[in-house]
Parts: structure tokens; C-alpha cells; sequence
């Protein structure tokens, strides 16, 4: 390879740590100052014509089918789909590819806030929360009644509803942040979360579907991630809390991560559909036809 630049030390660029890595770039973590010193480090460190050349000599990969090649398109009798998406500070965790492959696969995302907004979006068919930081908005969440009500109410119609780490969390009865204090949640699932000073899993995982559900039919196997600090309360063993859920999935080491209630799905596993876009279709599948008012 042609060397092409590198960049000297510079605490100018540095860019905090936190737990589950560094501060989001949404958040501006180098501020404007900041990110203008590094447009000049780079403009003057790295050669920018050379990175330019080779990149337009990139040969595409074919170790991975491109799942947004072939989009689904709908019959004249369907309809677009609206996929109600948790946005904002307190979730920021999504793999882009999986967005990309909801908008190939016939899917509007539309785009709402668990701490600003007041009320989801109208006719919505089904909902997806993804990971993030909910540890350090459980106020805001918290106090944000009315749209949590909406979600409880959306979940009792049985409305589909998705959700990974942060947004299975938001789910769950209540949530103690780093400080002890804990924050009321929806309630949805029957568990409390609690985060802790140390990592609790961090690792790729292959799950295996337990039941049929909108993901996929019983046996299918799936592929994504954990990272986490946080952790479940509750003995998910005990009677009286196995009487309100089923188990999602079973792991390549017989545990078993994930919960099922209602048409509620949740767990700590991020899922890729990267290589398993027929989710997808299979979500498209199963809720085509169901909307809420």
C-alpha cells in the first residue's frame, strides 16, 4: 500500500471517552474550534489527492450480497409501510444498512423523539427503538408521560414493536443510571434494568429464533452484536415473571437472550440484516395490512 499521510499527536483532536466508547459526533465533541484545526490537519498531513486516486480504483465486494440492490417493489394494492423510528439523543444506535434495507424493502421511516415529542406519528405500522444512551436521559424519559402512554397503548392494540439494548430498556418497568437513581419506564416487559460500572457483554452473537414472530419463523438463525453495561434485575426464571413473556432467542452456548410479549419483541442483541434481508421482508410480510389510527 502507498503511504498516504498520517496524523501527528494533537490533543486538539482528542475526543472523550465514555462508557460504550467515544462521545457521538453528533454531540460535536470537538466543538467548532476544534473541528476546523482538524479540516487543517488533515488538508495539510494527509495527501488528499493520492486517498482520492485510490479510491476510484476500489473494487467492489462480493463477500456480501448487497441487500438494497434488488428493492421489493409493491403491488398496485399495497402500500407503503410506516416504520415508526426512535431517534434523539437517548437512541442513536443503528446499523445504517438496516435502515437502508427497511426503505428498499417498501418501509417510510418516520422519524420521533421519546424525550422531545408529545405523541408518536399518526398510522404508524409498527415500531422500532434502537440502542443508544437512556441511562443519561432517564429523567427526560421518564417525565415524558404522554408518549410513553401512547407507546403502552400502541403495544395493547398490538401494534409490532422492535426494540435493541437502549430502546428494550426503555420498555422495561424502570431504569437505575449510574448515580442510583432510578427512572419509571413503560413497563412493557417485566423487568427492571440497572447499569453498572463494569462492561456486562461486549462480543458478536448468532442467535437462533425460539418461536415465530415477525423476524422470521422458528429455527431461523440471525446475526448482530452486544455491548452493553447494564443488566437485568429480575430472575427471568421466576415463575411469576415467566408467566408474562416467552424467550426470543437461544445463543451458540445454549443461553437463552430475548424477550417476547405481546406483539413486543426485545432484547440486548443488535441485529445486522446485512446478510439476512429476508427479516425484512418477512417484517413486510407480517404486518402488510395492519395500521394504527
Amino acid at each position: 500500500l502507498d503511504f498516504v499521510g498520517f496524523f501527528h499527536r494533537d490533543d486538539n483532536h482528542h475526543i472523550a471517552e465514555r462508557h460504550l466508547g467515544l462521545h457521538m459526533g453528533s454531540e460535536q465533541p470537538l466543538g467548532e474550534a476544534g473541528l476546523d484545526l482538524l479540516i487543517d490537519a488533515v488538508e495539510q498531513q494527509l495527501d488528499i489527492d493520492e486517498i482520492i486516486s485510490h479510491s476510484l480504483k476500489a473494487v467492489e465486494s462480493t463477500a456480501f450480497p448487497d441487500a438494497t440492490a434488488q428493492p421489493v417493489v409493491a403491488k398496485k394494492e399495497e402500500r407503503t409501510l410506516r416504520l415508526g423510528l426512535a431517534q434523539d439523543e437517548a437512541f442513536c444506535f443503528y446499523y445504517p444498512q438496516n435502515l437502508e434495507i427497511f426503505e428498499a424493502r417498501g418501509f417510510e421511516l418516520v422519524r420521533f423523539s421519546p424525550i422531545h415529542d408529545q405523541n408518536l406519528p399518526k398510522q404508524l405500522d409498527m415500531l422500532y427503538l434502537g440502542g443508544g444512551y437512556p441511562e443519561n436521559y432517564g429523567a427526560a424519559l421518564c417525565q415524558n408521560q404522554t408518549i410513553r402512554y401512547e407507546i403502552i397503548e400502541a403495544h395493547q392494540r398490538n401494534l409490532p414493536i422492535y426494540a435493541e439494548c437502549g430502546g428494550f430498556m426503555y420498555l422495561c418497568r424502570s431504569l437505575q443510571d449510574m448515580e442510583g437513581v432510578v427512572h419509571e419506564m413503560t413497563g412493557i416487559f417485566p423487568f427492571d434494568t440497572v447499569m453498572n460500572k463494569r462492561l456486562r457483554k461486549l462480543g458478536y452473537r448468532q442467535v437462533t429464533l425460539l418461536t415465530d414472530c415477525i423476524l422470521g419463523a422458528r429455527g431461523d438463525r440471525l446475526k448482530g452484536h452486544e455491548f452493553h453495561y447494564s443488566d437485568l434485575k429480575n430472575d427471568t426464571n421466576n415463575c411469576e415473571i415467566n408467566n408474562t413473556h416467552t424467550h426470543l432467542y437461544a445463543l451458540d452456548n445454549n443461553s437463552h437472550e430475548g424477550y417476547s410479549v405481546g406483539s413486543a419483541l426485545g432484547s440486548y442483541v443488535h441485529l445486522h440484516f446485512g446478510d439476512s434481508a429476508s427479516v425484512i421482508d418477512h417484517i413486510h410480510k407480517s404486518i402488510a395490512g395492519h395500521s394504527t389510527p
